[in-house]
């Protein structure tokens, strides 16, 4: 399973506990990234690596953090 999965399964989850409003509210502007816990301190994982590749193991200790999507604001036009 990809990490990516993962996350959406996870926040599907949150989304129907009674901290639905809250998790809706925050995933409007930010995206879930998961964190494992690495030498003491949490490191991001690449969402498109799998679980296995990440070396992620049951029982192993991580967390999912919130990165705020990066927009742009560039207008572009077509000429032609």
């Amino acid at each position: 399973m990809q990490i990516s999965e993962f996350l959406h399964q996870y926040m599907d989850i949150l989304l129907r506990g009674p901290a639905r409003d809250k998790v809706a509210q925050t995933l409007r502007r930010y995206y879930p990234v998961l964190q494992a816990k690495r030498d003491g301190e949490f490191v991001d994982l690449d969402g498109n690596a799998t679980l296995y590749a990440a070396g992620m193991k049951d029982g192993e200790e991580c967390q999912v953090r919130a990165e705020e999507y990066k927009h742009t604001s560039e207008v572009r036009f077509s000429l032609t």
